[in-house]
C-alpha cells in the first residue's frame, strides 16, 4: 500500500515539474519573436497508475479467460470420461453377446446331437417292442399248436382205453348171456320162461351199459383234468418265457442308454474343449480391436487432462501475480 503511494507521490510531482518547464518555455518564446506560432500540441501523458490499471486489466482478462478454459476442459474430461465408460460397456456387451452367440451355437449342437440320439434310441426301443411281440406271438402259436397236439393225443389215448374196455366188457357181456341166448335159440320154452329169459338177457345188458357209461365218464373226466393240467404247465411256461424275454429286453435297452449316454458324454466333453478354445481366441481377438478404441480414448482423455493442468498451473501463476 505505501509503496503504491509513493509511486503516486512521484509521479504527481513529475507532472508539476513537466508543467513549470513548458510554461517558462512558452514565456521565453513568446518575448523573442513576434511570429505567429503553431497550435499547440497537447502531450498524452501515461502514467504509471495508468499503465499499473492496464495490467490489472489485462491480467484479469486472462484469468477470465483461462477459467473458462478450465471450465470446457473439464466439461471435455467428463464427456470423454463418461464415453470411454460408455465405450467400455459397449465393447464389454459386444463381447459377451460374441460369446454367448457362440455359446449358444455350441450348445445348439449339443441339443441337435442328444435329440439325434433319442431319436436312435425310440427306434431301437420300438424295434424291441416289435421283436417282443413277434416273439411272444411266435411262442403262443407253438404252445397252442403243442397244447392241440397233446390234447388230440391225450383224446386217442382215452378212445383206445374206452375201446378197450368196452371189448373187454363186452366179452363179459357175451360169456353172461349165452347161456339165456342158447335157451331161447335151442330150447322150447314157454312164453312166460322166454320173458324171463330175455329179461336177464336185457338186466345184463343195462348193467354192462351202466358200466361202460360210468368207464366212459372217468375217462372224460381224467382226460379233462389232464388237457387242465397240460394248459396249467404251458400257460406257466409261456408267462415265464414273457417274462424271461421282458428282463432280456430291457437289459438291452440299459446297455443301449448307457452306450448313448457314453456317447453323449464323449460328445459333450468335445464340444466344451472346442468351445473353451474357440472362446478363447474369440475375446482375445475382441479384445485386441476394442483395445485400439480404448488406447485412443484414453490418449485423448490424457490429453486434455495434460492441457488441463496446465491451463490450471497457468492461472496459479496469474492469480499470484494479481496478489502482489
Amino acid at each position: 500500500m505505501f509503496k503504491w503511494l509513493s509511486r503516486l507521490s512521484l509521479t504527481l510531482l513529475g507532472l508539476i515539474g513537466l508543467a513549470g518547464i513548458a510554461f517558462i518555455a512558452f514565456v521565453s518564446l513568446s518575448l523573442a519573436s513576434p511570429q505567429v506560432e503553431p497550435p499547440p500540441v497537447k502531450p498524452v501523458i501515461v502514467s504509471d497508475y495508468d499503465l499499473q490499471l492496464e495490467l490489472a486489466r489485462d491480467r484479469d482478462q486472462r484469468i477470465e479467460t483461462r477459467k473458462t478454459a478450465l471450465e470446457k476442459q473439464i466439461d471435455s474430461l467428463k464427456n470423454q470420461e463418461k464415453i470411454l465408460e460408455n465405450q467400455q460397456r459397449v465393447i464389454e456387451n459386444k463381447i459377451n453377446q460374441g460369446l454367448a452367440t457362440i455359446k449358444e451355437g455350441y450348445q445348439q449342437r449339443v441339443d441337435n446331437y442328444q435329440k439325434a440320439i433319442q431319436s436312435e434310441y425310440q427306434i431301437y426301443n420300438q424295434y424291441k417292442e416289435q421283436e417282443f411281440k413277434e416273439k411272444v406271438l411266435l411262442k403262443k402259436d407253438l404252445s397252442e399248436k403243442r397244447l392241440e397236439a397233446m390234447g388230440e393225443q391225450l383224446r386217442q389215448e382215452q378212445l383206445k382205453k374206452l375201446s378197450v374196455y368196452t371189448e373187454e366188457q363186452m366179452a363179459q357181456l357175451y360169456q353172461e348171456t349165452l347161456s339165456y341166448r342158447l335157451n331161447l335159440t335151442v330150447l322150447e320154452l314157454t312164453e312166460a320162461e322166454k320173458e324171463l329169459n330175455q329179461s336177464k338177457i336185457k338186466g345184463i345188458e343195462q348193467q354192462y351199459q351202466g358200466a361202460l357209461e360210468k368207464r366212459r365218464v372217468e375217462i372224460e373226466a381224467e382226460g379233462k383234468a389232464k388237457l387242465a393240467e397240460l394248459e396249467e404247465q404251458f400257460n406257466q411256461e409261456f408267462l415265464q418265457y414273457q417274462q424271461n424275454l421282458t428282463e432280456e429286453i430291457n437289459q438291452d435297452l440299459k446297455r443301449r442308454q448307457l452306450i448313448d449316454q457314453q456317447k453323449v458324454e464323449e460328445y459333450l466333453g468335445e464340444q466344451q474343449e472346442l468351445l473353451e478354445q474357440e472362446l478363447r481366441a474369440r475375446r482375445k481377438e475382441l479384445g485386441q480391436r476394442s483395445e485400439l478404441e480404448l488406447t485412443r480414448l484414453k490418449g485423448l482423455i490424457a490429453d486434455i487432462r495434460t492441457g488441463y493442468y496446465l491451463l490450471e498451473a497457468e492461472l496459479v501463476i496469474l492469480e499470484k501475480e494479481g496478489i502482489k
